[in-house]
């Protein structure tokens, strides 16, 4: 034996919801400004003072050795 059910029209329809209002739209012609990063200055490393290779180093001159005189022999 099967059992008929009857729906039930007397259900009212759940009330309508109004929809959210959308937020106003932010436009994207406009692009954003980026923040440039602040760049570090880097302290620049001091060269070594050049030696100008253009002028020889002075060779240091020997000293010359006094040569005793030979003593004549007496006449």
């Amino acid at each position: 034996m099967f059992v008929s059910v009857v729906a039930d029209v007397s259900v009212t329809p759940p009330p309508k919801v109004p929809k959210p209002v959308p937020p106003p739209k932010v436009p994207t012609s406009v692009p954003r400004p980026v923040p440039r990063p602040v760049p570090i200055p880097v302290p620049m490393p001091v060269p070594p003072p050049k030696v100008p290779t253009s002028v020889p180093r002075p060779v240091p001159r020997p000293v010359p050795i006094p040569v005793p005189m030979p003593v004549p022999p007496p006449k």
